[in-house]
């Protein structure tokens, strides 16, 4: 989904710009369902989806702060 430099831009704004329901369906989709489905560690390691997993993690920590769900 997010392994090449435009889709991983693409993702990046999707989630900045996302209300909380489809952020929440974005990150579902990148943690999957069942482990056989988790993309994180494959994020994590490519070259371009690192940034996806940051965005997620900057969009959950400033939620957090906020006391809203992200």
């Amino acid at each position: 989904m997010s392994q090449n430099k435009y889709a991983s831009n693409v993702v990046e704004k999707c989630m900045e710009h996302a209300d909380s329901t489809e952020r929440e369906l974005l990150i579902e989709e990148i943690m999957g369902k069942s482990e056989e489905d988790n993309h994180l560690l494959a994020m994590v390691k490519d070259q371009y989806a690192n940034y996806v997993v940051q965005k997620v993690l900057e969009i959950k920590s400033e939620a957090s702060e906020e006391g809203t769900e992200g």
